[in-house]
């Protein structure tokens, strides 16, 4: 398992920051698709600009 934080900043707000788990093969374009996936639908703000990169825990 490895965990991947995704994180939100707009420049007037504390970023948000959330860490999901993937499996271990998880793809960049699986990845890539549920960070979009979590953009659209939870904080789709305009303004915001994010990333995601990989994390132990």
């Amino acid at each position: 398992m490895k965990y991947i934080k995704f994180t939100f900043r707009n420049g007037f707000h504390e970023p948000i920051i959330e860490t999901f788990p993937f499996d271990d093969d998880a793809t960049e374009e699986e990845i890539e698709y549920e960070f979009n996936d979590w953009y659209g639908n939870e904080l789709d703000r305009a303004g915001m600009s994010g990333n995601w990169e990989e994390v132990s825990e």
